[in-house]
């Protein structure tokens, strides 16, 4: 690129999505990169209503400081971090390229890059990049120990296994209690038909009725974590790492980048070999596009 090794900072805030899609981004590039921790107040979103960029919605003491020498590269996803991210780009004088994940309050052309799902129905235009799934980044010795730690919990169950892995509301799509019943009556059939077993596991974003709904549904065997009431660490790593590398087991997810529409909204059924591989290119395509916007904003800052 250029002898400069671009300056990175990631935008953290209180969302584990978030912050896991802007580190796997940031991480992909390779470049290194500074996390800074952003603590949202509780009228952070009368900052969005200023034409302005403006820290007045955040806890500055709480949150991690923010001064030059400022980023070539802000990354940020959620809400409450688009005004500090804009605020930094005002105090750089323009020069500092953000990158957005998700859907950003703030008008599109404010943005160098913003990365998005379908869910959030953006616009096709030159600043918008298009994902079919959320950005993720494991590595693959943690992967691998989460594997061989969840073996023996699942080892008595039937094969194949169906991996189901529950998030929560996403826009206009919202898990209900009736789409929880639905996906676990679905999962339910196939593990049925198949002669195999259901691992269900649910996530903080989870609604309480949805999970219950779902877990009360399933009659075949099954293993169901819950987050908040199951002892131990959410299974959801090794359930990943099995669908990676066994095409027995089958992954049904209520994740963001929906693939196919059913009666119980948008749902997504694929197998982990298939998921892991557009993941990973995608999000080689996001870094690529990414590192293109540097390399303009440094050339151009060393005169070419």
């Amino acid at each position: 690129m250029s002898e400069r090794t671009p300056l990175v900072w990631c935008l953290l805030g209180r969302k584990a999505g978030d912050n896991t899609q802007v580190r796997a981004l940031a991480e992909e590039l390779g470049f290194g990169f500074e996390e800074k921790l952003v603590i949202a107040r509780p009228w952070e979103l009368l900052a969005h209503l200023g034409e302005r960029p403006t820290l007045a919605g955040i806890d500055r003491a709480a949150s991690s400081a923010l001064a030059p020498p400022w980023p070539d590269l802000v990354i940020s996803a959620g809400r409450r971090n688009e005004p500090v991210a804009r605020w930094i780009r005002q105090r750089s004088a323009g020069r500092t390229r953000l990158v957005h994940i998700g859907r950003p309050w703030a008008p599109l052309d404010e943005w160098d890059l913003v990365v998005t799902t379908p869910q959030y129905f953006l616009p096709r235009q030159a600043n918008i990049h298009h994902n079919s799934l959320p950005l993720l980044r494991l590595a693959p010795a943690e992967v691998a120990s989460a594997a061989r730690e969840l073996q023996p919990r699942i080892a008595a169950l039937p094969r194949p296994w169906i991996a189901v892995l529950a998030g929560g509301d996403s826009g206009q799509f919202v898990f209900t209690a009736a789409k929880g019943r639905r996906l676990g009556e679905l999962a339910d059939s196939l593990a049925g038909r198949c002669g195999g077993s259901v691992l269900f596991t649910d996530s903080p974003r989870t609604p309480a009725a949805a999970g219950d709904a779902l877990q009360g549904a399933l009659q075949a065997p099954h293993m169901c974590y819950r987050w908040g009431r199951s002892a131990g660490v959410n299974p959801y790593r090794g359930l990943l790492a099995l669908a990676a590398r066994d095409s027995r087991v089958a992954a049904v997810s209520r994740s963001s980048p929906a693939r196919s529409t059913t009666p119980c909204g948008r749902w997504e059924r694929r197998s982990g070999k298939r998921r892991s591989r557009r993941a990973a290119s995608e999000a080689t395509g996001v870094a690529y596009r990414t590192y293109r916007i540097l390399l303009a904003n440094i050339e151009a800052e060393l005169g070419g």
